[in-house]
């Protein structure tokens, strides 16, 4: 967080990733092999897919249950996105377990 908004780091850049990493103590071949491997490359899609199906549009964002999306624009504030939560997991919980999407 503190490197992208505060330092500007350009972090969509694998060769500022990996720097950044370094800089952090993390050795530079196991990071090139973790952020190039397949595994990684899946779950990154994957969150790019699900960012599109449920619309997000800004961080924090959390879907409950596949079916709920909220985020603290849409609770009002940040303190506020924590019992909304709360109620959006009792309602999950009580409705019958359907497919991500159908409600």
């Amino acid at each position: 967080y503190r490197s992208y908004h505060v330092e500007e780091l350009h972090m969509s850049k694998p060769e500022v990733m990996s720097e950044w990493a370094v800089r952090h103590g993390i050795a530079r071949e196991r990071w090139d092999t973790a952020y190039s491997s397949a595994i990684v490359t899946s779950k990154v899609e994957q969150a790019a897919q699900l960012t599109r199906t449920y619309g997000i549009e800004g961080t924090p964002s959390l879907v409950i249950n596949g079916h709920y999306l909220t985020s603290g624009n849409m609770a009002g504030t940040i303190e506020q996105l924590v019992p909304l939560l709360d109620r959006l997991v009792r309602l999950a919980r009580s409705q019958p377990i359907s497919q991500p999407g159908t409600r």
